[in-house]
């Protein structure tokens, strides 16, 4: 992949050609059923939000560690 992304920014029509692949990271595939999840009432958006919380890419707010708002 590393080679493929370089062979990109070699070509003047493509820029920041980039990969995120590591073959040493953990993949992770989340097998979904819709219809399931519809007929109990749970929205697609709790389920799709919930696994990349705890993966830690969700935003989370503006305090600091004494709980005060940044910037007030």
């Amino acid at each position: 992949m590393d080679d493929l992304a370089f062979e990109g920014n070699q070509n003047p029509i493509l820029t920041r050609v980039n990969n995120s692949f590591r073959a040493n990271v953990p993949q992770l595939y989340l097998d979904l059923h819709r219809t399931k999840a519809k007929t109990l009432g749970i929205p697609l958006s709790d389920i799709f939000d919930t696994p990349q919380a705890y993966l830690g890419s969700a935003y989370v707010n503006d305090f600091n560690l004494l709980g005060e708002p940044i910037g007030s």
